[in-house]
């Protein structure tokens, strides 16, 4: 959850830099060792953040993620070991790894992380929001992702201390979840438990424009930008 704090705490900010710059790298896959080229972006230009602290602006998000066409295994993280490699490969001949070979690179890293075991809850839900945004023009996929982030991701929090810094963004986060899912009452009765709060960065704000958003029930995607208007 730790990436989410960060962006709560730099939501309201503009953050400078080139527009977005893709380049291509090349890859060996670790798990069938085939060729990847992989179009890896350099830079980007971010000027405002979805209410899921989604960054917008000329930017690609999810940042994206080298996928082997042969295996179809997602390239993530560090080196990994042959114990790994090998539940990797067992992973990926699966027919059920198979059959999401129409699904984004994010729900697929999604299922390996919840395979292999390597990840909490929190790395599987904020995978499973990431490939909300990826699928976000498929309503059916979308639906289910942003379900399934608010399971694992709901899971998690279940364990986390009301004092620690990772508290009020992943209650709001879960809240922003539930309005996505058009679950508004469920939403307001977490939004109500942290308005008046003293929360990081610009998470008052958003508090309070989510309020305003399931006093609407507007499921829809929103921005920061749009807040302030």
């Amino acid at each position: 959850m730790k990436c989410f704090v960060l962006a709560a705490l730099c939501a309201a900010a503009a953050l400078p830099a080139a527009a977005s710059t893709m380049t291509g790298e090349s890859k060996v896959c670790p798990v069938c060792l085939a060729d990847i080229f992989h179009n890896a972006q350099m830079s980007a230009s971010v000027f405002d953040t979805g209410l899921d602290f989604r960054p917008l602006g000329a930017v690609v998000t999810p940042s994206p993620l080298p996928v082997c066409s042969e295996c179809g295994f997602v390239v993530h993280g560090s080196s990994a070991g042959p114990r790994a490699l090998a539940a990797m490969r067992e992973i990926t001949a699966s027919p059920r790894y198979k059959a999401l070979s129409a699904r984004s690179s994010y729900y697929r890293l999604a299922f390996l992380y919840k395979k292999t075991g390597a990840h909490d809850q929190a790395d599987i839900g904020q995978a499973y929001l990431k490939a909300s945004w990826q699928e976000e023009n498929d309503p059916v996929k979308l639906k289910e992702d942003l379900g399934l982030a608010f399971f694992h991701l709901n899971t998690y929090m279940a364990g986390i201390a009301k004092g620690s810094p990772e508290w009020p963004v992943g209650q709001y986060l879960l809240a922003e979840l539930l309005r996505r899912l058009s679950n508004f009452s469920e939403a307001k009765k977490i939004l109500r438990g942290l308005s008046g709060k003293q929360l990081p960065g610009a998470l008052n704000e958003f508090v309070n424009f989510q309020l305003t958003l399931c006093a609407r029930k507007d499921p829809a995607p929103r921005s920061a930008g749009e807040m302030r208007k």
